[in-house]
């Protein structure tokens, strides 16, 4: 197999179970079971495409400018720059508008920066709200990890009937007689395809290896000193932490940053409503959104980021 066919494959959505056919604009899934799952898939498509822009993101990136393409200007869109000017007295960091025919903005580094460290400051969420969404992710973890055991056991018990099926067949076959090789060869490879499936099914069951308390408990005190985990980040980690915060960016007009889209944690404790007691109402988030969640700040203590 040569590179070409194999990173064509890698490419091809069809192993996910998906038909596309671009020209025609069109994209949908099939009838019939996927080689991989849509989340490999999706994981493959997003390490490809950052081994493209790794070149061009490493000369793109700067570790004095580390808001550099994450705020766009406010008037056009168009995402800052930074570099150093020449002044009286020495040389000065700028963050400006790319655009020749906007120059929105201009601003001092230092600056920007610092009302970007009390924009954090003031999305971190409050004490009672934090302790109330770590209790419904629990709930939901425990729940969905409760599901996942019985489902684990229903697959195995299905399993092993198949393996008694496979074995009285051969059985028959070799030692009785009684069945001709068209019909022993038929049936093994529907039971065996049968047991490739329940096998797949199997190991998506299986819950990923997740201390969900330590997750929960490093999420917790991250967001309760975002402002300085930033500050003492690497560029790596700061990028990384800015993205999942916002992940759309933010906007800036020369004095204040524009309405952002925060990240999944922020809009779930804005969905918790005080209700007159020190804690607020149990809004449940979907499993779904519990589980991007937590992959995120997984994701975050894998970094290494330090708070």
């Amino acid at each position: 197999l040569s590179m070409q066919s194999f990173n064509m494959m890698l490419r091809n959505p069809i192993y996910a179970g998906r038909i596309e056919v671009k020209k025609w604009h069109c994209s949908h899934l099939g009838n019939f079971e996927p080689v991989v799952s849509a989340e490999t898939f999706r994981r493959v498509q997003a390490r490809l495409q950052s081994k493209r822009a790794s070149a061009t993101q490493h000369r793109r990136d700067h570790p004095d400018f580390p808001l550099r393409r994450f705020v766009a200007c406010q008037a056009c869109g168009t995402p800052l720059t930074g570099s150093r000017s020449r002044g009286r007295g020495g040389r000065y960091a700028y963050y400006f508008c790319r655009d020749r025919t906007c120059r929105g903005v201009k601003v001092r580094k230092e600056r920007l920066e610092a009302e970007f460290v009390g924009l954090l400051e003031r999305l971190r969420p409050n004490a009672a709200y934090m302790r109330l969404f770590k209790e419904i992710v629990l709930d939901a973890w425990r729940q969905h990890e409760s599901d996942a055991v019985h489902r684990r056991k229903a697959l195995e018990q299905r399993g092993g009937e198949l393996q008694r099926r496979i074995d009285r067949l051969e059985e028959t076959f070799i030692y009785q007689k009684s069945i001709d090789q068209a019909t022993y060869d038929r049936q093994r490879d529907k039971l065996r395809e049968e047991t490739a499936l329940v096998e797949i099914e199997l190991h998506e069951a299986r819950l990923d290896e997740l201390d969900v308390e330590g997750v929960l408990g490093f999420a917790e005190h991250l967001l309760r000193n975002v402002g300085r985990a930033w500050l003492e980040a690497s560029l790596d980690q700061r990028q990384r932490l800015q993205q999942v915060l916002f992940p759309e960016g933010l906007s800036f007009d020369g004095e204040e940053f524009g309405t952002a889209v925060t990240s999944l944690a922020f809009k779930d404790f804005e969905a918790l409503r005080p209700t007159g007691t020190d804690l607020a109402s149990r809004t449940i988030p979907s499993w779904n959104r519990i589980a991007e969640w937590l992959q995120q700040a997984q994701d975050q203590k894998r970094s290494g980021l330090c708070v």
